[in-house]
């Protein structure tokens, strides 16, 4: 009994359960909304992009109204047209072969979408992925230094 006499039993963990559960309740659903916030704008902005990509109208429309960023030297600006697409349109106009700009653009978008599943991944799974993963990762340094057996 003396190892649980700093223990205040004055506490209602019952209640303390409860606001636990919520609070990770709404972490998680806040996560969720976030994930799908992401998910939704770079889809807009992908759409935004392929069409422009695609069509050259929309391409001249895009630099009257400097949508693309063309005009923007200085600082990073929030556009409606990503600098990868506006490159890639460069890279194929200035090139002398044959490219396709799809795959240009592509291209130069892979580590963007790599780095978007990652930090998603974080995102809706949570402590699901983080947890086993520590684990898996410190375990072997844990008991390398005799820290747990």
């Amino acid at each position: 009994m003396d190892n649980y006499s700093d223990v205040p039993y004055d506490v209602d963990f019952g209640i303390l359960d409860r606001i636990i559960d919520f609070l990770a309740s709404a972490g998680m659903m806040l996560f969720g909304l976030i994930a799908f916030f992401i998910s939704f704008y770079m889809t807009l902005i992908t759409t935004f992009d392929l069409i422009y990509i695609n069509f050259p109208a929309f391409q001249l429309l895009a630099r009257k109204r400097n949508l693309d960023g063309s005009e923007d030297i200085g600082k990073l600006k929030l556009r409606v047209i990503s600098r990868d697409a506006y490159r890639s349109v460069l890279e194929k106009e200035t090139s002398n072969t044959y490219k396709n700009v799809n795959l240009i653009y592509f291209r130069k978008r892979l580590g963007t979408y790599i780095r978007l599943a990652m930090i998603l991944s974080f995102l809706i799974l949570g402590p699901r992925l983080v947890i086993p993963l520590a684990n898996k990762i410190l375990r072997p340094l844990f008991e390398a230094f005799n820290l747990i057996k």
